[in-house]
């Protein structure tokens, strides 16, 4: 039986975003080369396959797709200035334990300034969320001690406003449905029919995904643990290929939540009366009120006024989107990365530099590990009043140079891809890039990334017909190679 659950609206921050050149659909893909493919095999045969080829080989064969899936759709366009917002809440569920919630969400419609105040009609589109969980404990002397820490992230997911593209979400899950489907059709011959599964379309509802879909090597070995897993169900203990993969879906990591059970949305539609999220495009500003009824007394628009903040239109500064070039792909990597590590350690934004180039800091001073080099700037915490902001910070960088630098800094020279990385990144607003390759600042090239669009740019959307040929790639690969 679920916990009553009771939500309490605090705080309600508006500002302001800049305009931006269109996004681009780039997924996360799994691309496994043959020797990567033949170690795998070994180990399998041979005792079973070590926990840190898993990870060496997810590292590697985890990418975003070199060539753009079109671009990104979304209401009234990119190149404005979109209104945005921070909703802050408190959830209880029993006595003991309390989370604080954050949800961002950008404007649609509607006539909503700092000078006219809100337009009821405005309407307010989920984007991100995160919650912060508040326990109460004793210390070793049996003092009374309150601890915080991150507990969930997840961004939804929204396929394009206007209906003109079909769109899908390509979460680890996704691709294990699909993947199940053929696995099922093939059996009884009917796969040149099958056209995906309903539950990841994102043309009519919907979704949530974990924000740390966002990170390819995360993506690629949840699919080799399957592929791995079903593998070895089939081979040594003769279980049929769909059975053993709809078996580990069921009892793995690979679950996702739906937007039913996330606080926010349960209590809009509790109250509301709304039982289907069918084609749902926002909550309006009035619906809000309604809902919660403090909402206009904790409203703040202060920083939604265009007069104390001078337009940065990032279009004038910044480089398009929609090429086939190595600083595009790695900086859209970089900026989705960014995304994941901010939330995964506790930061709200974080400004910094860093460089896995030798000659830049003798390969010794300055090293955080990896063999890159950081150098911190301004950070925030999502946390009011935090006293550990140096060990966030660290963690930031020691799990982005796990989870990026790692698979552009090889042990050889010859292995290695140079880079020079500059990155301001903000959860309530963008995401700038600065890379440039070999120390030469020359040919640097500066991508900004709304975060505040990740519900439609997600490396965890693609279109329709490029999603199912993903998971047949990859039920194809479990059959000839696990």
């Amino acid at each position: 039986m679920m916990a009553e659950i009771t939500t309490i609206l605090q705080q309600a921050l508006f500002g302001i975003g800049t305009a931006q050149h269109d996004h681009v659909h780039r997924h996360n893909t799994l691309h496994l080369e043959n020797l990567e493919i033949d170690k795998l095999r070994h180990e399998q045969e041979n005792g079973g396959i070590l926990p840190r080829t898993l990870n060496d080989i997810a590292m590697n064969s985890g990418q975003l797709c070199s060539q753009p899936q079109g671009f990104v759709s979304v209401e009234d366009g990119m190149n404005m200035r979109r209104g945005i917002c921070l909703l802050k809440f408190q959830v209880y569920s029993n006595a003991a334990e309390s989370s604080d919630m954050s949800v961002v969400c950008y404007l649609v419609g509607g006539n909503s300034s700092a000078e006219n105040g809100l337009d009821g009609n405005t309407r307010l589109q989920p984007v991100r969320c995160w919650s912060t969980l508040t326990s109460q404990s004793s210390d070793g002397q049996g003092y009374p001690t309150v601890r915080q820490v991150v507990d969930t992230t997840h961004q939804f997911l929204l396929g394009d406003p206007y209906g003109a593209k079909e769109m899908a979400a390509v979460r680890p899950y996704d691709v294990a449905s699909a993947a199940l489907g053929y696995a099922v059709t093939d059996g009884d011959g009917s796969a040149q029919n099958y056209c995906g599964v309903a539950n990841s379309d994102l043309t009519n509802q919907l979704l949530m995904s974990k924000t740390q879909n966002l990170n390819p090597t995360h993506y690629s070995k949840e699919l080799l643990k399957l592929a791995v897993q079903t593998g070895d169900e089939v081979s040594h203990n003769g279980q049929d290929l769909a059975w053993a993969i709809g078996d580990y879906m069921t009892t793995s990591s690979l679950n996702e939540i739906s937007p039913h059970d996330n606080p926010f949305m349960q209590t809009m539609m509790s109250v509301l009366s709304v039982h289907s999220l069918a084609s749902f495009r926002g909550w309006s500003v009035d619906e809000m009120v309604e809902v919660w009824p403090n909402f206009l007394d904790v409203l703040n628009m202060d920083n939604m006024d265009v007069t104390r903040f001078a337009a940065d239109d990032t279009t004038l500064i910044t480089s398009d989107y929609g090429r086939v070039n190595q600083h595009e792909i790695i900086a859209s990597e970089a900026a989705m990365m960014c995304v994941h590590q901010l939330l995964a350690s506790g930061l709200m934004s974080y400004k910094f530099s860093a460089t896995n180039n030798p000659t830049e800091f003798d390969g010794v001073s300055g090293d955080e590990g990896g063999g890159v080099s950081f150098s911190p700037g301004q950070a925030m915490s999502v946390l009011d009043n935090d006293t550990n902001m140096e060990g966030r910070v660290e963690s930031f960088n020691r799990h982005f140079t796990d989870a990026f630098f790692a698979k552009y800094t090889g042990p050889y020279a010859h292995l290695r891809t140079l880079i020079n990385l500059s990155m301001e990144c903000h959860m309530f607003g963008e995401t700038r890039v600065t890379i440039s390759f070999g120390g030469d600042y020359h040919g640097a090239k500066t991508f900004s990334n709304a975060t505040y669009y990740i519900n439609h740019s997600s490396s965890s959307i693609s279109g329709t017909e490029t999603g199912l040929t993903e998971s047949r790639n990859y039920l194809h690969n479990i059959k000839e190679y696990f």
